[in-house]
C-alpha cells in the first residue's frame, strides 16, 4: 500500500494558473496565463482587459522558490517575443528558476495598441516622408481612442499588472531583468514594490527623467562623433574613407538628398529626393549595433556617390520586421504621456545643437497629437532609493541609453554595481560573459562582487572593406606557353 505512505499534497501555483502553451521559436513548452485588471484604475467605470504572460518552467525537478520575471523594451515591445533569444541567456538560470514573460498592458496579445504601417510602406515616397507617417499614426490614435482609454498605459500602472502576476504564481520575490524601456519599467516596479525584488538586473537604463525626443538626438550625434573618431584612428578606414566625417556632416545639413533606391515592392530603382529626417533616422539606426556601424562609412560613401540603396539596407537590417514584434500605439501612449511634458526650451534647444537637430523632437510632438497626457505620479521622475541588489550593464557604443544614464542610476541605489562593455552597442546581456555574470549575480543574490573584465575584451568590429575586383590572370595554357621553347 504505497499511497499509505504519501504526504499531503503541494500543488504549484503555476500550474493552477497556466495552461500548456507554446512560444515562437522555441521548443520548449511554456505555461501561459493571465490576470484582468482595470484598462484604467483611475477611472472607476473602466473596462477590464487581460495582461498574458508565459512562463518557461523550471528544468530540475526541485525549483528555486524566485523566478526570473525578463521586460521588454520599446515602450510596446511584445514581451512574449523575446522568450526565445532571452531563454538562451537565461538557460543556465532557467535549470532551477522559472522564466516569466509578460506583454504588457497595451502590447502583443495584452489588448495590443497595434498601429499598422505598411500603407505607409506601400509606396517609397510615403515611407520617406515623416510627415506622411504623422499622418497615419494621427488616424491610427483615433481609431485607437474609440475603443480604448489611452490613459492607462502609463508605466507606474503597468508595473502593477506585473505584481498581479508575480501574486497569482504564488512568488514572495521575483528576480527582475529589465532591458532598454524595461528598465524604466523594472525600477518603477522596484519603487512600488521593494519588497519583492530579490534582485535587480538593468541592461541600457532609460530612466524615466531622460525624454526621449531629446536624448536620441543627444546620445545619437555622441555615437556619430565615436565612429567619425574611431575611422579616423583606424589606418585601413581613414585611407579609404578620408573625408568620411565631411561626407557625414554634408548628409546631415542638407534639406534633402538625391539618392537612387530600390523600391523594395517593385525592385525598380529610381532617383528620390529624401529629406534630412529620414537620411539622419536611416543614420541613426544601424549605430545600435557596432556590427552594422562598421559598415557605415563604405554606405555614406555610396550615398556620396548618389546610391542610397546600402544605407538604407543598413538601418533596415537593424529595424526590419519590428512592426511584428512593437505596439506602436503603445509606444505613444507611453512617451506621450511620460516623455514629451519633460520637453522644455533648454532641453529642445540643446538637442537642436546636436547633428539631428530637433527632427525627433517634431515627430514625437506630431505623432503625440490627440493621445492623452494623464497626471503621472510626481514621484515617477525622482531617483529611487533601495538597497535591493541590483547589476547595472551599458554597452560603450550604445547611442541610445549610453553608461552615463547607468552611472546616474546606478548612483541612487546603496547595493549595485554597474558593468560597462566599452565596444558593445545596445543591450549586453547576450554576450555569453555577460550572460555567466548575470549567473553569478542572481546565484549568489548579488553578494558576490562582479569581475567585468571579460566585457572589456569584447573587441570592436573592424570597420568593411568592400572586396577587391580579382586581378585578372593568364589562363594556365597561356603560362605553360610562357616558359617553352617551342
Amino acid at each position: 500500500m504505497l499511497s499509505a505512505c504519501k504526504g499531503p499534497q503541494q500543488t504549484d501555483p503555476l500550474l493552477a494558473a497556466t495552461t500548456a502553451c507554446r512560444l515562437p521559436d522555441l521548443e520548449q513548452e511554456a505555461r501561459c496565463g493571465s490576470v484582468k485588471v482595470k484598462e484604467n484604475p483611475a477611472n472607476p467605470a473602466s473596462r477590464e482587459i487581460e495582461v498574458k504572460f508565459a512562463v518557461l518552467p523550471a528544468q530540475a525537478r526541485y525549483k528555486e522558490p524566485d523566478p526570473i520575471v525578463l521586460l521588454a523594451g520599446g515602450p510596446g515591445q511584445h514581451g512574449l517575443k523575446i522568450a526565445a533569444p532571452m531563454s538562451k541567456v537565461f538557460g543556465a538560470l532557467n535549470r532551477k528558476r522559472d522564466l516569466i514573460f509578460i506583454d504588457q498592458r497595451g502590447t502583443g496579445q495584452s489588448n495590443g495598441l497595434e498601429c499598422p504601417m505598411r500603407e505607409l510602406y506601400a509606396e517609397m515616397d510615403k515611407s520617406l516622408d515623416p510627415q506622411a507617417q504623422i499622418a497615419v499614426i494621427n488616424r491610427c490614435q483615433q481609431t485607437l481612442a474609440a475603443r480604448n482609454d489611452l490613459a492607462g498605459y502609463a508605466t507606474h500602472i503597468a508595473v502593477q499588472d506585473f505584481d498581479a502576476i508575480r501574486a497569482k504564481l504564488g512568488a514572495e520575490r521575483i528576480n527582475l531583468w529589465g532591458g532598454s524601456y524595461g528598465t524604466r519599467a523594472a525600477i518603477e516596479y522596484s519603487r512600488q514594490f521593494p519588497q519583492r525584488v530579490r534582485t535587480l538586473m538593468l541592461d541600457g537604463v532609460a530612466p524615466a527623467d531622460m525624454p526621449l525626443p531629446v536624448s536620441i538626438a543627444r546620445d545619437g550625434d555622441a555615437m556619430v562623433s565615436n565612429l567619425i573618431e574611431a575611422c579616423a584612428k583606424d589606418a585601413a578606414c581613414a585611407k579609404r574613407y578620408p573625408d568620411f566625417a565631411q561626407r557625414v556632416d554634408a548628409l546631415f545639413t542638407q534639406p534633402t538628398s538625391t539618392l537612387a533606391l530600390t523600391d523594395p515592392y517593385s525592385g525598380q530603382k529610381k532617383s528620390y529626393a529624401v529629406p534630412r529626417n529620414a537620411v539622419a533616422s536611416a543614420l541613426r539606426t544601424p549605430l545600435y549595433a557596432p556590427g552594422m556601424s562598421a559598415m557605415l562609412p563604405q554606405a555614406v560613401a555610396r550615398a556620396a556617390a548618389g546610391d542610397g540603396d546600402p544605407m538604407l539596407a543598413l538601418s533596415n537590417a537593424f529595424a526590419g520586421g519590428m512592426e511584428d514584434e512593437m505596439s506602436m500605439g503603445m509606444h505613444l501612449a507611453v512617451v506621450c504621456a511620460e516623455d514629451l511634458p519633460q520637453l522644455n526650451d533648454a532641453n529642445v534647444a540643446q538637442a537642436a545643437k546636436t547633428r539631428f537637430g530637433t527632427a525627433f523632437v517634431e515627430q514625437y510632438r506630431g505623432m503625440c497629437k490627440g493621445f492623452p497626457q494623464p497626471q503621472i505620479p510626481a514621484t515617477y521622475y525622482s531617483p529611487v532609493k533601495h538597497d535591493r541588489p541590483t547589476l547595472v550593464l551599458s554597452g560603450g557604443l550604445d547611442p541610445v541609453t549610453p553608461p552615463a544614464e547607468g552611472n546616474k542610476v546606478t548612483g541612487w541605489f546603496s547595493n549595485a554595481q554597474h558593468l560597462v562593455a566599452p565596444y558593445i552597442g545596445h543591450i549586453v546581456s547576450g554576450q555569453p560573459c555577460a550572460s555567466k555574470l548575470i549567473e553569478t549575480f542572481v546565484k549568489t543574490e548579488g553578494k558576490e562582487k562582479l569581475d567585468g573584465a571579460c566585457l572589456a575584451k569584447l573587441p570592436r568590429p573592424t570597420f568593411y572593406e568592400p572586396p577587391q575586383r580579382p586581378t585578372a590572370v593568364a589562363p594556365k595554357a597561356s603560362i605553360a606557353q610562357a616558359g617553352s621553347t617551342k
